[in-house]
This record gives C-alpha cells, sequence and structure tokens, in this order.
C-alpha cells in the first residue's frame, strides 16, 4: 500500500485530512487521561485547549499566514504556518494570543464563578490559567521561547539575536529542570513535573546541538 493510501505514518501519525494529524501516543494519552480524570473535566481541559490554539489561526488568518499542517499531540496542537511575509510584531501577537486567550478566559469565568459557584467551572479557570501560563516559559518550542526569539530578531543584527535567544532559552531550560528536580526531591510523585524535567533535558540538547537556520526566528 502506498503512503498517500495509508492514514497511519511510520512516525506514529494518524493523517486526518491534507493538514492535519494526530498522534497515536495522543489518542491513547486522551483515553488514559478521560478515564483517570472523568469526561466533564477532560472537556473543561479540552475546551481550554481550543481556545488556545484557535486564537493562534484566528490571528494567523488575520494576518494572512498560511497555515501548511496542523499536529495534534497529547494535550497540545503544533500549528506549522508561513509566516516569513509578516513581520516580527505580527508573529509576536500570533505567538503569545494564545495564552491571553486562556488567561482572559479564565478572568471572565473567575466572574461568573463569584456569581454562580461550580467545581467544574473552577477546574476550567485551573485549566486556561495553567496552559496560558505553562506557555509562556521560555522555553524552545513553548510560544514564551519564541516571543522571546522575536523580540530579539527584531532588535538585533541577526547572528547576535540567533545566539541570544539560544543562550535565553539554555539558561531557562537549565532553570525549569533545576526547578523540577528540587520540586521532584521535596515533594510528592508528580507526572507532570517530571514530563517537564524531560522536556527540559530535551530542550538543552536540542539548543546544544542545533545550528542557525536561515528561517527569521529560528532557531
Amino acid at each position: 500500500m502506498s503512503e498517500k493510501a495509508s492514514p497511519i505514518k511510520s512516525t506514529g501519525m494518524i493523517k486526518i485530512s491534507e493538514k492535519v494529524y494526530i498522534s497515536i501516543f495522543s489518542l491513547v494519552s486522551s483515553i488514559l487521561f478521560v478515564s483517570s480524570q472523568g469526561l466533564v473535566s477532560s472537556l473543561m481541559f479540552a475546551s481550554a485547549i481550543v481556545i488556545h490554539e484557535l486564537s493562534h489561526l484566528f490571528f494567523l488568518y488575520r494576518f494572512n499566514a498560511k497555515t501548511e499542517k496542523i499536529t495534534i499531540y497529547p494535550f497540545g496542537i503544533d500549528i506549522c504556518a508561513d509566516t516569513s511575509r509578516i513581520s516580527y510584531k505580527k508573529e509576536l501577537i500570533i505567538t503569545l494570543a494564545g495564552s491571553v486567550a486562556n488567561i482572559l478566559s479564565a478572568l471572565f469565568a473567575i466572574i461568573i464563578l463569584r456569581k454562580t459557584p461550580s467545581p467544574n467551572l473552577l477546574f476550567f479557570i485551573i485549566c486556561n490559567l495553567f496552559l496560558g501560563i505553562l506557555n509562556l516559559i521560555p522555553l524552545p518550542c513553548f510560544d514564551g521561547g519564541k516571543a522571546v526569539r522575536l523580540i530579539l530578531y527584531d532588535n538585533l543584527e541577526i547572528d547576535r539575536a540567533f545566539y541570544a535567544a539560544r543562550f535565553c532559552n539554555m539558561l531557562s531550560s537549565a532553570a525549569v529542570l533545576f526547578a523540577c528536580f528540587f520540586l521532584i526531591c521535596f515533594s510528592r510523585f508528580n507526572i507532570s513535573v517530571i514530563m517537564l524535567s524531560v522536556y527540559a533535558c530535551v530542550s538543552l540538547f536540542y539548543l546544544c546541538t542545533t545550528k542557525r537556520s536561515r528561517h527569521k526566528s529560528a532557531p
């Protein structure tokens, strides 16, 4: 069977449409999350993700940036778009739109919660704040890390911006790794902290081995 005819890629991706893919691990993680947290809590978390990603897509469309590929990962979506023809400032707006939307949604829900107490609404607020703030951490592939790179590329010469951005990302990765190690040693077992520490380790390795790309906002 040809690759075009098969929906399952060798990389563990399932093709939903020409531009949309979902990892098999995402399906398994989603099933485990629903079974452990319940359907309502899962929907609250999923709605926070949808708010985050739709905000990115809205400003991509608003600034005429062509979306090339959307990949659904566990509790997150990677949007690959051609932003080479838009300014750094507009790309920065696109990058921060998701976190801003999550924080605004949480603030709006807090107003409602004060009038109508609800545990589900409280969980929705926590999910939005968690997703919004987490993405602002300046780690590579996080919105915060990309925002730092865009600001530097907009204000410095390209080579200086590249090395300054890589140093900032390495520093933040090391700081997150140290914080996670401290939490693991002096608190109860937390799978989220462990996953974040693993990601920080991978980020440090990536930053130490990557070379400068020709793309305007690389790495």
